[in-house]
This record gives C-alpha cells, structure tokens and sequence, in this order.
C-alpha cells in the first residue's frame, strides 16, 4: 500500500520512466484493472498503458522512502511487487486452466456446440494483460508441474509461452490476443483422438503417430465449425507442427508458407512438451531443452523465432534451479543477456540440502566466486521452497 504521507503527482504517459512507482490504481473505461497501485513502471507497463491509450498515471514522488527496488546489472528484482505480482498471476492462470479444461473436455464429449468463444475471448485478455505486466511471474508459474491432465495444461502453457514470446518481439496488444487465443486452442485435435494414444504410457507406435499427425487437420475441421473465423488463429491450430525445412505435417509446409504465429507456438509447443513429465518418460531439465532447441534451431525453426525465444527463456529458464559450486541450490530468478550462463539465482536450499528462510539474491554476473555447477531436476521440497518464496 503507498505511504499517504508521499507525494504524488501526474505524469503524462510518454514521460513515464522505469522505477517510478505507481501512486493510484489506473482502470480502462470499462472499470479493468488496468495497474495495481504500488507497481513499479517497466518498459512493458508503459507499452501497455500506450496500448490502452491511457494518458495520465499518479506517480509516487518521494522515491526516497521507497526502497523496494532492488536494482542488480540486467535485471531488477521487485521483492513488493513480486508477491503482489504472483497472487494475481496465480489466480488469472487457475482460472484460465479452468476455461481450458471446459473447453477441452466438452470437445472431447464431442459437445463441440458448447465452445463459448466468448469465455475464450476473456480469459485471453487476462493472460495478455498480466503476462504485460508480470511476464517472469508467468513464466515462473508455468515452470512448476502440477497438473491432472496433461492436455489442459500443455495448451494454458503454451499460451503464456506464445504471448511472452509475442512480447519480446514487440507485438501489439491485438496481435497477442490472436495469438493467445490461437496457442490455447492449438491442440483442440487431440480431442477427436482417443485419449490412450495421445496419453500413453508407451512411446508411441508407428500407427499411432499416424493418428497423432492428424490432429492438426481435426482442430482446423473443429474451427471452421465454430465460430472462430480469424484465418490467423485458424492457422495456429493447422500449422503449429509445421517446420521452415519442409519436415512437419501436415501439409510439409517451408519457411515463410508458414505463418508466424505458428513458428512461435511451434518452438514453444515443443519446449512445453519437453518440459512436462509423461507418462512414458520423465521431464527434461530446462537447461537441455534449451540445449536442443538451439541445437535444432536453424534446421526447423525460424530464426527470429528462436532469437527471441532465446534471449526471453534463456539457456537457464526464469524459475529453473540450480545447484551452484558452494553447493547451494538456487531458483533462477532472472536471466542476463550479455550472458546467458550467468542469470540471477536465489538461494533456496544450503549446502546441506536444508530450506533457507530469506535466501540471498546473487547476480552472477557480478559474482564471480559463484558459478553454476550443474542443473538440478526439482523434487516436491523445492518446489515447495518455490511456491514459498
């Protein structure tokens, strides 16, 4: 909550600088919390802002009673307005798992009249909008697995995957809505395919691969049965497996035959997929994800793609762990781009494996007693310790 007892004064949107603190709470037209009072201005809640047209915020003056920034090289770390950040994310990402296990499972009865493009429509606007705001929180939240069906989740993920990607590569608010909206419905398919194949617990038989590949065509036929007309969110569900070499299904489309929207929702597809435990296999860590992505990239996806998927996820991905040479296992809690093998890291775990109360913050990057020893795959204490801090 802001001291009272500050001053406060309006500043034109376009003057807004980062690390100014946001005195009132802001709303669009129609009563949407647009900011929370108490947020600090980033370079994408000043995008947001423009977005909305909004042209004046109250801005907290007396920044010396304020010491809630944390300033380190390449990354700020915002104690206050991340707590307040990750109840708001926590709660827009359960309801919209909600809206996307309706959906899903009401397709799955084949009650494929009951798609309420609406309810689409508005959770979409929440994930644009928090994810504009809170994008390491977002992706935080999706990096911890606990989930009852595979398929409601990967496709909540991929969504909040897509739009923070959209986001590194400047799109405007429309098109990550689009794209949104498309990366939620990207695998409605899977849905005319029984359950036993795409949910196996065996590694997938030429047969049913066959099947597989077809969901694609399924969710363009479900789409154009639907209400959803956008031929860019149509694309999404028909192209995302497709590869700029030729390779994907299932048309074996090439380079730019493929529209952009589904190059992004491909690469995170895929990263989301890698990073979710089935039933047939374990999860990868993060760090090796990583490492076949860029490995593969300039075969299979596209370039600018996979630059921007890079520089946001980083080859230690935001809420990732590690465990450094003291021996202390950390949380990654931000990533530096001059060097992605150095990120921010938070200490959750000493050196005897025990839970620390208050870990320090170490910027890598600045530290160079610390360095990262090895990736670490989370158990049930840690993530615990994540949902904790």
């Amino acid at each position: 909550m802001i001291d009272k007892l500050a001053y406060n004064k309006l500043v034109y949107v376009p003057e807004l600088k980062e690390g100014m603190i946001v005195a009132e709470t802001v709303f669009s037209n129609d009563g949407t919390v647009l900011i929370d009072a108490g947020s600090i201005i980033t370079r994408d809640i000043i995008n947001h802002l423009l977005n909305w047209n909004v042209r004046f915020v109250k801005i907290v003056s007396d920044l010396k009673k304020r010491s809630i920034i944390k300033k380190v090289q390449g990354f700020e770390y915002r104690p206050v307005a991340v707590e307040l950040g990750k109840k708001i994310v926590r709660e827009v990402h359960s309801s919209a798992l909600k809206v996307a296990e309706e959906i899903l499972s009401n397709l799955q009865e084949k009650k494929r009249e009951q798609i309420n493009v609406e309810k689409i429509k508005k959770v979409t606007v929440k994930l644009v909008d928090e994810a504009m705001q809170n994008k390491e929180i977002f992706v935080a939240m999706i990096n911890i697995k606990k989930y009852k069906n595979y398929l409601y989740t990967h496709s909540l993920n991929v969504s909040v995957l897509s739009i923070l990607i959209g986001i590194t590569m400047g799109f405007k608010r429309e098109e990550l809505l689009e794209i949104g909206e498309g990366a939620l419905l990207h695998d409605v398919g899977m849905c005319v395919i029984p359950r036993d194949i795409w949910d196996s617990d065996k590694i997938l038989d030429e047969n049913q691969f066959f099947h597989i590949k077809k969901h694609p065509i399924f969710g363009n036929d479900i789409l154009q049965t639907s209400r959803i007309t956008n031929p860019k969110i149509i694309n999404i569900v028909y192209q995302h497996h497709e590869r700029i070499d030729g390779s994907g299904y299932p048309q074996g489309l090439k380079g730019d035959k493929i529209n952009l929207y589904a190059k992004i929702v491909a690469v995170c597809d895929v990263f989301d997929a890698m990073n979710s435990e089935r039933k047939f296999r374990g999860r990868y860590l993060p760090y090796d994800i990583m490492s076949h992505l860029i490995r593969n990239a300039h075969l299979i996806f596209d370039p600018d793609v996979m630059k921007s998927f890079v520089r946001f996820v980083s080859l230690f991905p935001l809420s990732s762990f590690v465990k450094l040479n003291t021996g202390e296992t950390c949380l990654v809690v931000g990533s530096n781009e001059v060097s992605p093998i150095r990120p921010v890291v938070k200490v959750l775990l000493d050196e005897n494996n025990k839970r620390v109360k208050k870990g320090r913050i170490i910027n890598l990057l600045e530290s160079d007693e610390y360095y990262i020893v090895q990736p670490v795959v989370p158990d049930e204490r840690l993530v615990d310790a994540f949902e904790d801090y």
